[in-house]
């Protein structure tokens, strides 16, 4: 008996079957799903070019675009769940998801874009520019301290030369007005002891006697809860500054300067402190002397040229004392002494 034919009938049934698993597999793995609509603004108006995307839920994403009459279609989507997006210019993104598709049905999804809404966000800070009516905060004011204050000489002279030219003319011809501590007829005191300076604060506050321009407040220093001072001297000698330059004079009496300053600042006990502060000046200065006389022997008209030496000694002391007697209220004393020598003053 052969077996030829039967193996050859064999495989042929084989070869069938296969063919057959094959197209039913490819058959139940191709997709037939599909999704449309109409992309609409708020007055029903469809919306042309309008971007439509639906992304798979592996986060594979499908494109498509409206045509002239605001229609969208995806076809051969695979079952599922899908997430629909779509946008517009002017338009708010429009996002739905949770979207089914089902296996052989086309889904019909009208979108609905509304405007978008222009946001802007405007920060507001508290800080010293801000507009304020209070008198005290007009924009004139000069307020030096910290670095300002220590940017300034500590001559008293050319502090006070300095400070009165910030100030500028003042109303009257007496030029500008000082305040120590919020009293006049003061001296200045010395630049270690001031703690602020505030130049035209308010040129119209009632408790001034006059128009405020022109006018220099200055605070001096408080004591602390901790000992805390400081002492330098400062000067030039006489070998580096120049010689009276008038010929025919004798006498050529050299100018040099010296100052000497201490302060110290210190508590006493948790409710009063006290600011001590002491400075010393010396300087050799020189009157010059060019007048013309007649020589008693001859008659004639003579120049008499000469250099006098015009030593001048300052001191100045000054202390404060302050106590809290409550919590908003404290108790200020200040107490100043100041004097200024001068020989051979007026010659020439």
């Amino acid at each position: 008996m052969s077996f030829r034919p039967v193996r050859t009938a064999l495989l042929h049934f084989l070869g069938l079957l296969l063919i057959f698993a094959t197209g039913a597999h490819l058959y139940a793995r191709a997709p037939s799903g599909g999704l449309s609509g109409v992309v609409t603004d708020p007055s029903g108006g469809v919306i042309a070019k309008a971007t439509v995307r639906l992304v798979t839920s592996s986060g594979r994403s499908l494109d498509t675009t409206t045509n002239r009459d605001g229609f969208y279609e995806f076809k051969g989507l695979a079952p599922g769940t899908y997430t629909l997006k779509a946008a517009a210019k002017g338009f708010a993104l429009f996002t739905k998801e949770g979207v089914q598709i089902l296996d052989g049905e086309t889904q019909q999804l009208n979108i609905g874009l509304t405007i978008q809404i222009e946001e802007q966000e405007v920060e507001v800070t508290d800080s010293s520019t801000r507009v304020d009516v209070d008198p005290s905060s007009n924009a004139g004011m000069v307020v030096l301290k910290g670095k300002d204050l220590e940017a300034l000489s500590d001559d008293p002279d050319e502090l006070q030369s300095e400070l009165q030219a910030l100030a500028g003319p003042s109303a009257g011809p007496n030029g500008g007005q000082m305040y120590i501590d919020g009293f006049t007829a003061g001296q200045l005191p010395p630049k270690a002891s001031i703690r602020e300076i505030r130049v035209n604060q308010n040129p119209f506050s009632s408790e001034y006697d006059k128009l405020g321009y022109g006018r220099i407040e200055i605070f001096t220093k408080p004591g602390s809860d901790q000992f805390h001072g400081q002492l330098f001297v400062t000067g030039n000698t006489a070998g580096l500054n120049s010689r009276n330059p008038f010929e025919g004079t004798t006498q050529t009496p050299g100018y040099y300067s010296t100052q000497y300053s201490a302060n110290l600042g210190a508590p006493l006990g948790k409710k009063a402190s006290v600011f001590f502060n002491i400075e010393r000046r010396n300087l050799n200065e020189l009157s010059v002397i060019n007048t013309p006389f007649v020589d008693t022997n001859t008659l004639q008209l003579t120049q008499f040229t000469d250099a006098v030496s015009n030593p001048r000694t300052r001191t100045n002391l000054s202390q404060r004392l302050d106590y809290q007697v409550t919590k908003n209220n404290t108790l200020t004393a200040r107490y100043q002494y100041w004097r200024n020598n001068e020989n051979s003053d007026g010659i020439g």
